[in-house]
């Protein structure tokens, strides 16, 4: 085998290896994958094992079913490396349902509302509020919703902003408004060149009205 031919292998092992990682992370079977592709298992399973190297409309549509960039696959990282893919998701539920009664109790506290009223205007006992409360006890869903309009609240405020399922659910959001955008919007703000331009706006953006309608009349003064 020639220097060339080991270079094109080893670049299969690796393309390999990082479609497998984010087959993994994306939780879809070798199964579907080789049926999104139109091809057999057999073959899907020597791409995986960088025996077989995919086109790259191959590629395209892999990305697209990962839901991930296709420059994954010429990169060095696996997604499983990445720290805001690791996800200890006992932990964070525990810990979730701790800020959950933290929050709660906060709000019954504002609101003057004690623990026996808010636990009979539930039907249920203190002591089960009070294990919400102290994070304990998991709180149904149903259950929570009620507590959070018996206490003139909603969801919102109990949700994940600023953790890690919070700034995935953000991503989420961003992305979803991003692809409503007309396509020339999006050609426009995907442009590394037209970055300070987004920044700008962004900033303008953060200005009270007064000030930004100051920025105004002094443009048009420069017009004139």
């Amino acid at each position: 085998m020639s220097t060339f031919q080991k270079a094109l292998s080893i670049r299969s092992k690796k393309l390999g290896i990082l479609i497998t990682d984010a087959r993994t992370a994306s939780r879809r079977s070798t199964r579907e994958c080789s049926n999104i592709l139109g091809i057999s298992s057999r073959e899907y399973s020597l791409i995986e094992l960088g025996e077989k190297t995919p086109s790259l409309p191959q590629l395209e549509v892999l990305a697209f079913f990962f839901n991930i960039p296709i420059e994954h696959f010429w990169g060095n990282k696996a997604i499983s490396e990445d720290m805001d893919f690791r996800l200890n998701s006992k932990a964070l539920i525990k810990l979730r349902e701790k800020v959950i009664g933290i929050t709660i109790r906060q709000l019954r506290t504002e609101t003057n509302v004690s623990l026996d009223e808010l636990a009979e205007h539930l039907e249920i006992t203190p002591t089960e509020l009070k294990e919400f409360e102290l994070g304990e006890k998991s709180i149904p869903f149903p259950m929570l919703d009620a507590i959070l309009i018996a206490l003139n609240s909603s969801i919102s405020s109990v949700t994940d902003h600023r953790g890690q399922l919070g700034q995935w659910y953000l991503k989420q959001k961003v992305e979803k408004r991003f692809n409503g955008l007309p396509g020339e919007m999006q050609e426009f703000m995907a442009k590394p060149v037209n970055e300070p331009y987004i920044e700008l706006a962004k900033k303008l953006s953060e200005l009270p009205t007064n000030k930004l309608r100051s920025i105004a009349e002094g443009l048009l003064e420069i017009t004139y």
